[in-house]
């Protein structure tokens, strides 16, 4: 008499296992790979010299600033003293 198999369903379970032992290390891999480029990129400085200062706005009551876009002036304003103006 033939013995039944009793297990975890032979071939196709050792290339389910498979797969999900892949899933499993790209789930790990991947945001270490990202994480790995983030800090490789923010060690840089792509600072350029500009003529120019774009100060976006966000309101004005009367034809003066408002509160919000007046602390943004008086930062942009920080950024043209000497110094400053190279790393715009």
């Amino acid at each position: 008499m033939a013995e039944a198999r009793v297990g975890r369903g032979g071939r196709g379970g050792r290339v389910l296992g498979r797969l999900v032992l892949l899933l499993v290390v790209l789930a790990l891999l991947v945001p270490l790979a990202v994480a790995a480029r983030v800090v490789q990129v923010a060690g840089r400085d792509e600072r350029v010299s500009a003529d120019a200062l774009v100060v976006l706005g966000a309101s004005q009551l009367d034809g003066r600033p408002g509160p919000v876009l007046e602390a943004r002036l008086q930062h942009a304003l920080e950024c043209t003293r000497p110094g400053w103006r190279r790393w715009w």
